[in-house]
């Protein structure tokens, strides 16, 4: 094969002059784009972001109470409806009261009996009544000043012989009856002089003070025929109306009418418990609700429940039977992840939100690092599932 060599005169191709130290430039200009871009990432990574957590939510009523009543009878009036709006204290129905009336009066009447037999007692006799017992005294008195010396007579005559045995013996036994008698009646005088004594005034007083709680208790008794509101609020049992006419049995059935305060509701929020650590009481709250999606509702955290739970339930309608028949719901859970139940308050000024609706909620935890939010679900597998599996 032959061998070729360059023409001399031929001029030869050469290297552009710099071109290492463009080359160096490029690579060093790629290599600070990078480091400045993981700069930006690092310092991105590092800014406060406004972290939220939350989860689906059910509005409760702050306040709900029951006007039950305390007494066994007759429902007679219903005096509000369902959605009435009733002030605390506002009388809402009450019960057939004849029975408790009736008590009041018996009462009353005994009442005044024991007090006019201890004002008797405390008085003393009557001076008409110790004229009496001196009468029967001086009577006594006369009858023994005849028929004791009579009896000393007889007593001569007898050992003369002059009366019989028997005539003896029939002044003996009248002047041991006058004795007698004037004892009785001596005893009498002094019985009444000296007027009652302490122990029977104390036990007429006693049963004065028994007929006197009876009364009150008979009295509040009538009072309680009054159903009245526990508080401000809203009417919220379905038709109410017909209870007119119900007989209500403590125990039993003695729920009449249900009051709701709908201007604070509290909306229980399902947390994922592992998001449940950064909340704190007092965090804010925004809620929105299924109804109203165009609109967010704002509050605070109230409480937070002391044990997590399953964060499905099912409810279903049951029958109760006993001495009476009852309709409610049975809550029951299901399979599901654990949750965590925070209770936050909305104000509802206007009454949109209603008890029982439902939607999704936010609640704010603090600012945490981007990074902090990005990479937080590694972490947490990280240090708690490979941690369990580190022998």
């Amino acid at each position: 094969m032959p061998i070729s060599f360059p023409d001399p005169e031929r001029p030869q191709p050469t290297r552009p002059i710099g071109t290492r130290s463009s080359r160096r430039r490029r690579t060093l200009r790629h290599l600070a784009i990078w480091i400045l871009g993981l700069g930006v990432v690092v310092a991105v990574g590092f800014i406060p972001y406004p972290y939220h957590t939350g989860g689906p939510f059910r509005l409760l009523p702050a306040k709900r109470l029951d006007v039950r009543s305390e007494l066994e009878g007759l429902v007679e009036e219903v005096r509000v409806s369902e959605g009435d709006w009733v002030e605390k204290g506002q009388p809402i129905a009450s019960l057939v009261k004849r029975t408790h009336e009736r008590n009041v009066k018996a009462t009353e009447a005994q009442l005044e009996e024991k007090q006019a037999t201890l004002r008797l007692l405390k008085a003393g006799p009557k001076p008409e009544e110790v004229e009496k017992a001196q009468r029967e005294v001086d009577t006594a008195r006369a009858n023994l000043a005849w028929s004791g010396p009579r009896a000393d007579r007889f007593k001569d005559l007898r050992s003369q012989k002059l009366v019989s045995d028997q005539e003896y013996e029939n002044a003996q036994r009248q002047r041991d009856v006058d004795t007698k008698k004037l004892d009785e009646a001596q005893a009498k005088l002094e019985l009444v002089r000296s007027g009652a004594r302490k122990e029977e005034i104390e036990a007429v007083q006693a049963e004065i003070d028994s007929l006197k709680a009876m009364l009150d208790n008979y009295r509040t008794d009538v009072e309680r025929t009054l159903l009245v509101s526990p508080i401000a609020g809203r009417i919220v049992t379905p038709r109410v109306q017909d209870l007119v006419g119900t007989y209500v049995k403590p125990g039993q059935r003695d729920l009449v009418v249900q009051v709701e305060d709908p201007r604070v509701l509290d909306a229980e929020v399902e947390v994922p418990e592992e998001d449940a650590a950064g909340i704190a009481i007092g965090a804010p709250v925004e809620i929105a609700p299924w109804a109203y999606y165009d609109k967010t509702f704002v509050g605070r955290v109230a409480s937070i429940a002391p044990v997590a739970t399953t964060n499905t339930t099912s409810q279903y309608d049951t029958t109760f039977s006993g001495q009476t028949v009852t309709t409610g719901r049975v809550a029951v859970a299901s399979e599901g992840w654990q949750v965590v139940r925070v209770i936050t308050e909305i104000p509802n000024p206007d009454g949109l939100l209603k008890s029982e609706m439902t939607g999704y909620a936010k609640i704010a935890t603090g600012d945490r690092p981007v990074w902090d939010v990005l990479l937080r679900p590694l972490i947490r597998w990280l240090k708690v599932e490979v941690w369990y599996w580190i022998p």
